[in-house]
C-alpha cells in the first residue's frame, strides 16, 4: 500500500484508456484514523483534472460505488469489508489493519 498524500492509504489504483495519450484513473483509498468518512475515491478528469470524494463505510458497501470498485481493482477489498461488518467488526477492521501493516 502507497500513501495517498499524508492519511490516506492506497487500496487499489486501475486506469481506463480515454484516449490515444489519456488514461483516466480510479483510486480508492483509505483513513484509519477517520471513523465517520475513512474512504476516499479518486476519478481522473481530463488530464491534470481529479476529483475525489470521502465517503462512509456504508456508502462504500453500498451498490452506488460498484462501477468505481470494479475500476479501481477493489472487489476483493469491498468483499472483505462487507464480510467483516456482517461480523461485526467495527471500524477500522483487522483485515484493514493487516493490509496497511503488511505493505507500510
Amino acid at each position: 500500500m502507497t500513501m495517498l498524500g499524508t492519511n490516506y492509504y492506497e487500496i487499489g489504483r486501475r486506469y481506463e484508456k480515454v484516449s490515444e495519450t489519456y488514461n483516466r484513473s480510479y483510486i480508492l483509498g483509505v483513513d484509519i484514523k477517520q471513523k465517520d468518512t475513512p474512504f476516499v475515491v479518486a476519478i481522473g478528469g481530463h488530464h491534470s483534472d481529479i476529483g475525489v470524494i470521502k465517503i462512509s463505510c456504508k456508502e462504500l458497501v453500498s451498490d452506488k460505488w460498484n462501477d468505481h470498485i470494479i475500476k479501481s481493482g477493489c472487489e476483493a477489498f469491498v468483499l472483505n469489508l462487507k464480510t467483516a461488518i456482517e461480523q461485526g467488526e467495527t471500524f477500522p477492521q483487522k483485515f484493514i489493519l493487516n493490509l496497511i501493516a503488511k505493505n507500510p
